[in-house]
Parts: C-alpha cells; structure tokens; sequence
C-alpha cells in the first residue's frame, strides 16, 4: 500500500538531473515517555504517544560501481 506520495511528488525532472537528491523530510518527532510517580485522581488524562521516528528519502541516478570483483 502507498500512503505517503510526497518522495514522488518532490522527484521533479529537475531533481532527476542531480547527482543525488535528498527528498525534504516531513517533521518527525522523539519518543517521549512520560511516567508520573503520584496519582493525581480523576483530573489527569493521558493519550497515546503520537508515532515517532523519520523516514528519510532519497534519489541516486547512477548505481554504485561494485566494490569487489
């Protein structure tokens, strides 16, 4: 399943003709745990983590030569 297009979106014919393209990254975020030591009663909420970690993209337009042989 495809859900997220944005890398074929940013890979332009301009970025084709690079090198090496380096898609921009959506805003990620840092695990935060939180773990409260006292019982604060009926007046605390909590929610799931949102999902954390990037995902990082890019595009080389030459395979690497191989390194043995």
């Amino acid at each position: 399943m495809l859900d997220n297009i944005s890398s074929l979106e940013a890979l332009t014919p301009e970025a084709m003709q690079t090198d090496a393209f380096l898609v921009p990254p959506a805003r990620a975020r840092l695990l935060s745990v939180y773990k409260p030591q006292a019982w604060y009663g009926a007046g605390q909420y909590f929610a799931p983590n949102p999902v954390f970690g990037a995902a990082i993209d890019y595009y080389v337009r030459d395979a690497p030569a191989p390194m043995f042989g």
